[in-house]
């Protein structure tokens, strides 16, 4: 026997063995959609009986169901030329390139009913028998894209979720600082790429005294998120803030209060927290302090000093809270921050730390508390670069200008 001949009878046995026990839909057709050969797995994909298949055209041993409805061969039907597996088969025999897996949706009829599959279609030349033919691969990926439509359908339900979250989070936020004499706020916040825990906000107690305070939540998502609007609305409360006729609720009985009202074991979750109330009259600031960084006071020399107290709220219930009173002097400003400042990446994976923090506060001591604030969010922002943050970022300055 020629040695041409034997090798290309072993092609063939290796191609017949090959289609035989591949895992995947197979079919060799020619020039006019004729199939020739094809495996097990084309019949349990399009289950149709190999009989009905054998030297048949293409649309009909795969069930299409143009060619079914119109009574046609495949090539004479009206959707032919717009048919995609066709089209491909055919330039692969034309030009002898392949066609990768094309992706295609289509439909067909299946045991007597119409269903949509997504295949994946990939054809190659090949020579079979002595004549020039088309070997077709079908990878069902049906299954697949309806697993991938719902997950994303989830992912959109979620997103949605995440939005409104989100909102809820802005709207909590202060709109605009209230008007107070000698004093001046400014805040500055960015959320990271997932829903957080950081509130903040600022509440005009009565004519003489003000409330401020920010917190965040462990942890992020919606639960996060939730949480934190309990706990500020728990701190909008009325009750939070005064007793009757016996007059301002201290930040440490709010700090007590809270502790209370949220133990770890009901909501498994805790917070840390600032709590500040500003006494106009007396030009002093009341504050305490569980678990959150300490506020840095800066004087208007520059000098700076930091306000710590203890731990975090709902860990345990037998915690109380104290809390310390400062007098403002010209020139002074508190600032409120969450651990977010700190935990904010460069493109290196460093941390800005404290350090840098308090060296970026040096550097602006000196311009008013709307401009510190903007210059210092600004260098934070600058540190992390193009990074989206791991964590929300959250400012609030107080400045006592009379």
């Amino acid at each position: 026997m020629i040695p041409f001949v034997e090798d290309l009878k072993e092609a063939n046995d290796f191609l017949n063995l090959l289609l035989d026990n591949i895992g995947v839909a197979v079919l060799i057709a020619d020039e006019n959609m004729r199939v020739y050969r094809f495996n097990d797995s084309f019949l349990r994909l399009f289950e149709e009986p190999g009989e009905k298949v054998a030297g048949e055209r293409l649309g009909r041993a795969m069930g299409c169901i143009h060619t079914i409805d119109e009574n046609k061969p495949c090539g004479e039907t009206s959707y032919c030329e717009q048919c995609r597996i066709r089209l491909s088969m055919i330039e692969t025999m034309m030009k002898k390139t392949p066609v990768k897996k094309l992706r295609l949706e289509k439909a067909f009829y299946i045991d007597g009913k119409v269903q949509n599959k997504i295949l994946e279609l990939t054809t190659r030349f090949i020579s079979y028998n002595r004549r020039n033919m088309v070997l077709v691969i079908f990878y069902d990926i049906t299954e697949i894209e309806q697993q991938r439509i719902a997950l994303q359908r989830k992912q959109n339900e979620l997103d949605k979720d995440l939005e409104a979250a989100a909102g809820i989070q802005r709207h909590l936020l202060p709109d605009a600082a209230p008007r107070l004499v000698d004093i001046r706020l400014a805040w500055k916040f960015r959320p990271c790429s997932r829903i957080g825990g950081d509130i903040f906000n600022i509440q005009q107690i009565d004519r003489r005294h003000t409330g401020l305070y920010i917190l965040d939540v462990c942890g992020h998502g919606v639960s996060a998120a939730f949480f934190a609007v309990a706990v500020s609305q728990f701190l909008h409360s009325r009750s939070c803030f005064l007793v009757d006729q016996e007059g301002i609720v201290s930040p440490g009985m709010v700090l007590n209060s809270l502790n209370e009202a949220f133990p770890f074991e009901r909501f498994d979750s805790y917070f840390s927290i600032v709590y500040m109330v500003v006494d106009h009259a007396r030009l002093r600031v009341a504050y305490s302090c569980a678990g959150h960084p300490p506020p840095v006071w800066i004087h208007a020399d520059g000098a700076q000093e930091t306000l710590d107290l203890r731990g975090p709220i709902g860990l345990s219930k037998d915690t109380k809270y104290a809390e310390e009173e400062r007098v403002l002097s010209p020139g002074d400003k508190i600032i409120l921050y969450t651990d977010g400042v700190f935990e904010n990446r460069n493109s290196h994976e460093e941390f800005l730390g404290k350090e840098r923090f308090y060296r970026i506060l040096q550097e602006n001591f000196e311009k008013p508390i709307a401009e510190f604030i903007e210059s210092t969010f600004q260098q934070v922002e600058k540190f992390g670069g193009a990074s989206s943050p791991d964590d929300d970022v959250s400012i609030l300055g107080l400045e006592y200008r009379p």
